[in-house]
């Protein structure tokens, strides 16, 4: 019986050895399973954080996500800048146009009494509607150089006439001219002062009634000059030379629009340092419209 009883407790503590290693195999196997799963979570974890690693960097910008997505960027057009350029456009066509006229010609031949009717209808051209004003005064300056060969009673109403042109440019009360048209109005009005100045005998006087309907009717249908006209002797029956506006007014304006451009150009820039220069001339100027 003890003999039996021995075998039963041999059994019991086999059984239970195996039962032990049963389990703990069952143990092992679970945890190389949990560290496969774990190696393979880390490994998966690793290549997603060297797919997002930038190459080349290092630190915290190593790690920083960047869109690689490259969007094409649409350019916006301003309105303001497609106006411009259709204002742009606009003056080129109109220089174009201008450089196909044809040029204005005085004839060799022409009088003295077809050269004051022309230079009476080009001045009537001044306010008209669709009128060009600069190509009246490129006119008006090619019958001022025909004007001189017949004297300074010729050319003093052109002269004055263009400087009228002059004080037209200017679209609003507050605009001003700019530097090379204030300098070309300057140098007409001295050519007016110094021919005065060679010619005491001729007095400046403003046009009458007269002088207005002929410049209204040449505005309209132009002055037509017969040929009993211009074979005529031109008789000299005064010595005042009607112009339209005076000479002080013309300086005085002159004057006010050099103040106006001190007021409106930059003080530290070159042009007001020009402009500062005329100072002088308009004073030398004034003393020969009095």
């Amino acid at each position: 019986s003890s003999s039996s009883d021995s075998d039963t407790d041999s059994g019991e503590d086999t059984d239970t050895d195996s039962d032990g290693d049963a389990a703990g195999g069952r143990k092992k196997k679970a945890g190389s399973d949990s560290d496969a799963e774990w190696e393979s979570s880390s490994s998966s974890d690793e290549s997603e954080d060297e797919q997002l690693a930038q190459p080349g960097l290092a630190g915290r910008a190593k790690w920083l996500k960047v869109n690689t997505v490259q969007t094409k960027r649409v350019r916006k057009t301003n309105t303001a800048q497609q106006g411009g350029q259709i204002q742009k456009d606009a003056k080129k066509e109109k220089q174009a146009e201008v450089k196909t006229k044809k040029i204005f010609e005085v004839a060799a031949d022409i009088t003295e009494v077809e050269l004051e009717a022309k230079i009476k209808e080009t001045a009537a051209m001044r306010g008209r509607r669709n009128n060009d004003a600069r190509e009246m005064m490129r006119h008006l300056v090619v019958l001022i150089q025909a004007a001189r060969r017949f004297g300074a009673r010729c050319e003093l109403p052109a002269l004055c006439y263009l400087v009228s042109a002059y004080f037209d440019v200017p679209r609003t009360i507050d605009d001003c001219l700019t530097l090379q048209d204030w300098r070309k109005c300057y140098g007409h009005l001295t050519r007016v002062v110094s021919l005065l100045e060679s010619h005491p005998e001729l007095v400046l006087g403003t046009i009458d009634a007269e002088d207005m309907a002929d410049m209204i009717l040449a505005q309209r249908e132009g002055i037509k000059v017969t040929e009993e006209e211009k074979e005529a002797p031109r008789e000299i029956t005064s010595n005042v030379v009607k112009i339209m506006g005076s000479l002080f007014s013309f300086v005085n304006r002159l004057d006010e629009d050099f103040t106006k451009a001190l007021q409106k150009v930059e003080p530290h820039s070159r042009e007001y340092v020009e402009r500062l220069k005329m100072e002088s001339r308009l004073v030398q100027l004034a003393p020969g419209a009095l």
